[in-house]
């Protein structure tokens, strides 16, 4: 029986006391600590389920994840003969581990299990004040007891790539009255230190359900990929979460249920068990993860599987107040469940911008064998060209049987001899790569060694050549092995045009310094050849390192929003749709504009992917407005609302059915009509009644410019000093809908958005403390063993898993992009203290009282701001205070405000704000000036905020001009005004120069029409204000774009078409423009 209820009440209680638990032994024999739920009430009572939790009780969780990469032969086709008894002797055979509702159909796709293990802290602990009182207040005031529960991923069950590699450590906070969520603080290990997260989740009224109330939790579900579903313990607690799904509760048995509800980042069902009395679900699915709780007789058939004779528990027996410290610094997540109408616009600075790059495509193996070009050739006769031809040919032959065989019909009887035969030839590929180097008399290392093998020309080997060469000469085993691997895993003639390390290039253009000057490896040719003498220098040029950092960056591990599109037409509702727009905003406004951190897209929606690096945006907010007024929304009709409005028992049916699968709501009306049992006079009768996708709703219409760094220059390119990266912007338009509340909880792509949009978006992790050096083989005892851990158990921070970290960094410079850590506490230094980044300890800080009297600028409140009647004010933001300033306008008066200050001295920032305070404009880059522009829509006092980023203090100057809004209204008139889009475009004729004016945030639109070529010039003073050009076809297609710091724009077309002028960042100016055949 189906019941949807308002709200599932998942209540917790438990013994506890202020402090640390009773310890019950700190050791266990080989056994996950006994689950002691023993309740004194019922743990059913009516609708009600309730959890329990015990102080010291541990589970063990585990996790698989389908994997996000480009789908290998491997998995296109399957595996037979040795390499799947290979694979089935070196993987964890998941299907006994987890309950058969888990068990993935395809599972090929996923990952092998990450296993968390979890324990209470502390339960019914009613903190007497700080930080976990807080967040142990509710609405009413009323501080409520609390559960901690922390999780790890134990060495005991995990592979050392997460034990060891990432040591990650969460505690989540729950408040027990409403079970809520209130915080989670995760950190996990890096190069320099732990990056730490520290999330505290938005109040709600008690009871209250919430639309989209789940996203509070997106950034923390899928911040570390790892974690079992979070989102879980919040969601059930009130109701329904997505604007298209409530939360539905099936009754399973007297003490248990199954709960599904929407998913925060795709928009997809989450469909988890509850049984009353356990502390976690049973089981929770998804079209991404999948997770459960690992039974006991389970656990301990691992630990002794892996040798474990004692399992501490000791690790969560801590005290309360000892971890509330971790909790001091949070981000509050409400922050990105709202925006405010007007300009946002921000940007990473220039120590974590990412670098232009290429992005080297598989059919040229270019990052094996080297390029032509950059003051160098490519050479035929170096240790891996030199058989490059020959096995061309086979991986050609190859990749057409591959081709063949994905035309089959999976069941035909002929496919599976092919597959063998694939299989067959690609072993034989593989084995004569590695005789091509390792032949005793005729292989590389051979010739090398007697002198056959000409270094004359080593200087322009490729790099992975040169990277093998430096391995010899230190005398580290099996030198060529990273060059074997991507020779035979990566180097794909046939293959797919777009197929290339454009992932790895953008994981190294955020992670690692652009590589700007050569490194001269200095090879002892004794080690080289026998009887060598002296010194071979050879130079990795930029282009070298640059490629070394891509393949080493490569499949690295990262925060992953979204899944793949593989080209599947009946998934375009799914995850051709799936990063949202709303999802995509928040997005943007965490990592770039709070975090100041660059976030990579895969900017098309279609099945091939295209990563690239976006480090600033900037997104034009309208004010709320009604959309569809008066109408019904078909993803969030019921089945019996549908045949009402005409449509058939059938159709109703399958169209419901569809929006609750894995492919969620419908994104257009053709993939409506398109199921089989909607015909089109049940599409029509909807329509009639006034049924739109999404019905009535209230939204901000926004249009957003992504700016990214680009793939496409020379490997050898380098970025100009002190500019951005050599790159591009990407624009967007797309509706934000909000509730009564005004909380973002759905977006809808528009316009030409609808089909161009980002397929998925990820963040690489800071750069991990994982090393793989030239010497780890010999701690697994024999080379093959090694060889089997790295292959299977991923334990490298590249795919390729012999380009060796302890050598790369001697080639790389990372970012420092991991807070130091301080002691006593890794998490902080506590109140009146701070963190000395230079040694990494502790010290007092004195901090100072505020002086009334102080010599900052401006008034420390908006309601006491100081009016600005000067046209320039000089003087300083001071340290952690704000800046205010008051200045009366009439409505049409056009304000500008500059700030310019020495940025190396200290990130200023500013906003414009109306009289209640509302943000309208704001200011936030990293350069030496910040502006606004603002036209006023009301008389009355408005208000401008300077201020420190994190609490950086500088001298500015502040200059302020008035425009009468007569003066304004001339303005708009020149140029053909009002041509503010496309539809009112002015006309522009050749042999005319035509003089107009940015006057604010408004773009000028003009249309040339002409039966050939053309090009359009746009000339301005870059001083006065950086002016920018675009070119767009009939249909409004961008066909070109100029976007540089000269005095000079210009694109070109064909035929008819239209150039928009524009201001960066809400630039203004007076320019001419042209146009010539």
């Amino acid at each position: 029986m189906l019941v949807i209820l308002s709200a599932l009440s998942w209540v917790a209680s438990g013994c506890g006391d202020s402090g640390k638990g009773e310890d019950s032994g700190s050791e266990s024999n080989a056994a996950v600590e006994s689950n002691d739920t023993t309740q004194s009430n019922d743990t059913v009572t009516g609708q009600e389920l309730r959890p329990s939790y015990t102080i010291g009780q541990t589970w063990v969780v585990g996790s698989i994840y389908r994997s996000t990469s480009v789908k290998t032969p491997e998995e296109l086709i399957g595996i037979t003969g040795e390499a799947a008894e290979r694979l089935s002797n070196s993987s964890i055979e998941i299907d006994p581990l987890m309950p058969a509702a888990v068990v993935p159909e395809d599972g090929t796709d996923w990952s092998t299990p990450i296993f968390w293990r979890m324990g209470v802290i502390n339960t019914n602990y009613v903190p007497e004040g700080g930080v976990f009182a807080e967040l142990a207040t509710d609405a009413s005031g009323q501080v409520q007891p609390i559960t901690i529960i922390k999780a790890v991923a134990p060495k005991e069950l995990n592979s050392r790539t997460v034990a060891d590699g990432l040591d990650p450590v969460f505690y989540l906070v729950l408040r027990e009255s409403d079970l809520r969520v209130k915080a989670i603080h995760y950190n996990y290990k890096v190069k320099n230190g732990r990056n730490t997260v520290v999330l505290e989740m938005p109040e709600v009224e008690s009871g209250m359900m919430v639309p989209g109330a789940d996203q509070d939790y997106f950034l923390v579900d899928y911040m570390m990929p790892v974690f079992p579903v979070t989102v879980a313990s919040g969601t059930v607690a009130y109701g329904p979460q997505g604007a298209n799904l409530e939360m539905e509760v099936v009754k399973t048995a007297d003490d248990a249920a199954e709960v599904t509800f929407e998913s925060a980042v795709d928009h997809r069902p989450i469909h988890q068990h509850w049984t009353a009395g356990s502390p976690w679900f049973d089981y929770s699915i998804t079209e991404a993860r999948r997770s459960w709780v690992v039974d006991e007789e389970t656990v301990l058939d691992l630990l002794e599987g892996n040798g474990v004779d004692v399992w501490t528990n000791s690790q969560f027996l801590e005290e309360a107040e000892a971890i509330s410290v971790k909790f001091q610094n949070r981000y509050n997540v409400k922050r990105n469940l709202r925006v405010e109408a007007g300009t946002d616009l921000s940007r990473t600075p220039d120590s974590q911008t990412p670098w232009a790059g290429y992005w080297y495509p598989l059919k040229q193996a270019g990052t094996a064998f080297g390029w032509s070009g950059g003051g160098r050739r490519l050479v035929e006769t170096g240790p891996g060209t030199s058989i490059k031809a020959e096995i061309r040919e086979d991986l050609t032959a190859i990749d057409n049987l591959l081709d063949e065989i994905l035309d089959m019909d999976r069941d035909a009887p002929e496919r599976k001899e092919k597959v063998t035969e694939y299989w067959d030839k690609k072993n034989e590929v593989a084995e004569k790569i590695r005789t091509h180097f390792e032949d005793p008399e005729n292989g590389v290392i051979a010739q090398l060694k007697d002198g056959r093998m000409n270094l004359d020309d080593a200087a322009n080997f490729g790099p992975l050549e040169k990277f093998g060469l430096y391995l010899l000469a230190t005398k580290v085993d099996r030198p060529f092995e990273a060059l074997i691997w991507e020779m035979t895993k990566q180097y794909n003639p046939a293959g797919g045009g777009w197929w290339g390390k454009c992932n790895g290039w953008s994981a190294a253009a955020i992670l690692t310094h652009e590589p700007r000057e050569p490194v001269t490896l200095q090879l002892d040719l004794a080690n080289i050849v026998a009887g060598g003498e002296g010194t071979l220098n050879v130079d990795m040029d930029t282009g070298d390192l640059k490629a070394l950092a891509a393949s080493a960056y490569y499949g690295t591990r990262s925060h992953f929003y979204g899944q793949r599109y593989y080209g599947d037409d009946d998934d375009r509702g799914g995850s051709y749709q799936d990063i949202h727009p709303d999802v995509f905003h928040r997005l943007i406004s965490f990592y770039i504009g709070t975090e100041k951190f660059p976030i990579v897209f895969d900017l098309t929606a279609g099945d091939q992917v295209w990563n690239y690096p976006c480090y600033a945006y900037e997104a034009d907010i309208g004010e709320v407005e009604t959309l569809d007024e008066g109408t019904k929304g078909l993803n969030k009709a019921t089945t019996e609302e549908l045949v009402a409005a005409g449509a058939s028992e059938a159709a109703a049916q399958a169209i419901v059915d569809r929006i609750r699968s894995s492919k969620g709501a419908f994104a257009e009306w053709s993939k409506v009509s398109g199921l089989e049992a909607v015909k089109s006079e049940d599409v029509t009768k909807l329509q009639e009644a006034g049924y739109t996708l999404w019905g009535e709703r209230r939204a901000h219409r926004v249009a957003t410019a992504l700016r990214c760094a680009t793939d496409g220059v020379d490997a050898w390119h380098l970025d100009t000093p002190g500019q951005d990266p050599r790159g591009f912007t990407k624009d967007y338009t797309y509706n934000l809908v909000v509730n009564d509340s005004g909380d973002v909880v759905r977006g809808e792509w528009t316009n030409g958005s609808t089909e161009d949009h980002p397929d998925f978006a990820w963040v690489p992790y800071a750069n991990e403390d994982r090393p793989s050096d030239s010497t780890a083989w010999r701690r697994h005892g024999s080379w093959e063993r090694y060889v089997e851990s790295v292959y299977w158990g991923r334990y490298a921070p590249s795919e390729n898993p012999f380009l060796y970290t302890d050598v790369l960094d001697t080639m790389l410079d990372v970012r420092v992009n991991a807070p130091v850590v301080c002691n006593p506490d890794p998490d902080g230094c506590g109140e009146g203290f701070q963190c000395n980044a230079v040694d990494g300890t502790c010290t007092e800080v004195a901090i100072p009282e505020p002086d009334p009297n102080d010599t900052c600028l401006g008034a420390t409140v908006r309601d006491g701001a100081t009016a600005l009647d000067a046209a320039e004010v000089t003087g300083a933001v001071c340290s952690g205070r704000e800046s205010w300033f008051g200045v009366e306008l009439t409505e049409g008066q056009k304000i500008e405000a500059v700030v310019t200050f020495d940025h190396g001295l200290g990130d200023i920032d500013i906003s414009f704000h109306d009289a209640e305070g509302k943000k309208l404009r704001s200011s936030t880059s990293t350069s030496d000036m910040e502006s606004i522009t603002w036209t006023a829509a009301t008389s009355g006092l408005h208000f401008l905020k300077v201020y420190g980023y994190s609490g950086a203090a500088n001298d500015v100057t502040v200059n302020l001009s008035v425009t009468d809004a007569g003066e304004v209204a001339q303005c708009a008139e020149e140029a053909a005004e009002p041509n503010n889009n496309q539809a009112s475009a002015g006309s522009l004729e050749p042999g005319a120069e035509l003089s107009g004016a940015l006057c604010g945030s408004d773009a000028d639109w003009f249309k040339v029409e002409l039966s050939g070529g053309w090009t359009v010039s746009l000339a301005f003073s870059h001083a006065a204000g950086d002016l920018d050009l675009r070119a767009y076809d009939a249909e409004g297609n961008q066909l070109d774009i100029s976007q540089s710091t000269e005095d000079v724009e210009k694109v070109t077309g064909t035929g008819t078409g239209f150039v928009e002028v524009y201001g960066y960042r809400g630039a203004t100016g007076a320019y001419t423009l042209s146009v010539e055949e």
